[in-house]
């Protein structure tokens, strides 16, 4: 009741106020009787891009999307939709401003546990390429979970970007060369198995990969400045123009001793 005029018999009710004075009270009562670590039932009510409002009975939690499932998701709707019902977790409670935080991933298998078991180190599998990044590609594994391909293990070449071997869905070949599951992480290589040869179009491969070495005098060009058959003629003391300093020093070095030698023979 906001508003009561008892000469004009007149009674304004509101039910915006009656419902926040309901949720005032059954939040007051969730955080007296919940801990950080419960598991709780509740209900998703809203979705958003950076996670869900889970409904735990008259008051919402927040569940991150970085908190919903062991392997990297885009978006919460993979997981989840609107009125369905879930198992969370309270990872985080700051009454002051009223905020619970939450977990889904938590109350689920821990996959690092049967990736334990299942690779071990020198392994070789055929793994799809999940999504990109600068650094490398993520490879979801059927425990539910993510090892990593770095760029630097895609080739033995010297790549600039992961696009320029291999794309996402693409089927490859590949060894394990670290795992510590304690840590959550595996670390794969094509490279260990000669794999990331092929370049597909557009590829943006370092120059230097690009062209053959074949030695100090071949295409790269010859002796310490890198500039051809200038330097091949320094090296066999003829006075150019490519000369470096210190060579023209020496030089001049000669020259001044041989006028001196002359001087005592004239002498």
């Amino acid at each position: 009741v906001i508003e009561l005029e008892r000469e004009r018999k007149k009674v304004v009710l509101s039910n915006r106020l009656a419902e926040e004075e309901t949720r005032g009270a059954a939040k007051d009562e969730v955080f007296k009787n919940i801990k950080v670590g419960d598991v709780l039932d509740g209900t998703v009510r809203r979705l958003a891009d950076y996670g869900a409002f889970v409904d735990l009975g008259g008051v919402d939690g927040l569940l991150h999307i970085s908190e919903m499932s062991w392997a990297r998701i885009s978006h919460p709707k993979e997981m989840f939709k609107e009125g369905q019902d879930i198992k969370v977790m309270v990872l985080r409670l700051d009454p002051g401003v009223g905020k619970i935080s939450l977990g889904h991933r938590q109350v689920l298998p821990d996959p690092w546990q049967l990736i334990k078991q299942n690779y071990k180190i020198g392994q070789t599998l055929k793994v799809n390429v999940g999504r990109l990044v600068t650094s490398g590609a993520f490879v979801k594994l059927e425990e539910g979970a993510e090892a990593f391909l770095p760029l630097s293990e895609m080739s033995y070449r010297r790549l600039k970007r992961p696009q320029d071997v291999v794309e996402e869905n693409q089927e490859v070949e590949v060894q394990v060369i670290d795992l510590r599951a304690d840590e959550r992480r595996m670390v794969l290589s094509m490279r260990a198995l000669g794999g990331g040869g092929e370049l597909r179009p557009g590829a943006g491969m370092d120059e230097e990969y690009r062209k053959p070495r074949t030695g100090p005098g071949g295409p790269r060009g010859g002796g310490r400045g890198g500039r051809g058959g200038g330097d091949d003629d320094s090296r066999r003391g003829i006075a150019t123009g490519g000369a470096t300093i210190g060579e023209r020093l020496g030089m001049l070095k000669g020259l001044l001793k041989s006028g001196d030698d002359s001087a005592e023979s004239g002498e």
